[in-house]
């Protein structure tokens, strides 16, 4: 906590990658990384990611399974760390393709496209929403956003407040996993609302609001068929949640932060297994 106020950038290096583009037949079943960085204002920025949701849609049977990952899983970043194990948010430092490969390593599956998104994005996509409705278990104050309260019940959050709940972990006694099931808990809601005909009849409107807040190589065309399934077939769709969480904290040294030991967690592999096996559940229809 607190790193951005300790830390002076003394130089920036960037390095332009083109990735290769992916497309998915319609009605095929295809995985969906959304990556969230921790800054507020450039969403191309090369920056950690404390936000890894891997959304499996099946545009057959329509069912979602949101699988988040701790961002503080102690692992190898493909292509970057060889064996050395790095924190799972550090990947986003060396660009979304590591991010994308060293998840895609780790369950076992490939991911064909990416939705990069920092704090902005939230706060925009949920005000143009008009706010999403979540259900808080208990209310609290948030840590990062001392200046509003959440209450509990049924509440319809803005795009202020869906930020602080999601960045939320001090007041829960689960910590970081409670987090990121409160991340995949927006999302849910978020994707409830996008489908709405108000919304997707719309869609060219709501998308230009959003200009510029987000990244992805989804295709507009993908996309547009998306939108104009749901349009001809209004079935709701099943939206399914699971996180292979770990008690396993340790202090070890990391690839991108040297010998100084940083707080990590060990993937519980079993746990990670068992969410790889419903995500191939929803891939193949079942």
């Amino acid at each position: 906590e607190g790193y951005t106020d300790q830390v002076k950038i003394i130089y920036n290096y960037g390095i332009e990658q083109d990735l290769e583009a992916e497309s998915v037949d319609p009605g095929e079943p295809f995985n969906v990384l959304i990556s969230g960085i921790d800054v507020r204002e450039n969403v191309l920025e090369n920056s950690r990611s404390d936000v890894n949701i891997i959304v499996t849609i099946n545009p057959k049977t329509k069912k979602i399974i949101l699988t988040s990952t701790p961002r503080d899983f102690y692992v190898p970043i493909s292509g970057v760390s060889g064996q050395a194990r790095d924190k799972l948010t550090h990947a986003g430092i060396y660009g979304v393709d590591a991010s994308m490969r060293t998840l895609e390593d780790l369950y076992g599956i490939d991911i064909t496209y990416y939705v990069r998104v920092n704090f902005n994005t939230l706060v925009q996509v949920v005000n143009a929403l008009d706010g999403v409705d979540v259900y808080i278990e208990e209310g609290f104050q948030p840590f990062t956003d001392s200046e509003i309260y959440i209450e509990s019940g049924w509440q319809t959050l803005d795009g202020r407040e869906a930020l602080a709940y999601c960045r939320e972990r001090y007041s829960f006694a689960d910590g970081d996993n409670q987090r990121g099931r409160n991340q995949e808990t927006v999302l849910q809601a978020i994707i409830a609302k996008i489908c709405s005909p108000s919304i997707l009849l719309n869609a060219g409107d709501f998308m230009s609001s959003l200009e510029g807040a987000f990244q992805t190589d989804i295709p507009n065309a993908k996309i547009q068929e998306l939108i104009n399934q749901q349009l001809s077939d209004s079935t709701p769709w099943q939206v399914f949640k699971q996180a292979p969480t770990s008690e396993d904290y340790q202090m070890q040294p990391t690839y991108s932060g040297g010998p100084t030991p940083l707080s990590v967690v060990y993937p519980d592999y079993y746990i990670v297994k068992q969410c790889s096996a419903r995500i191939n559940i929803i891939m193949e229809g079942r």
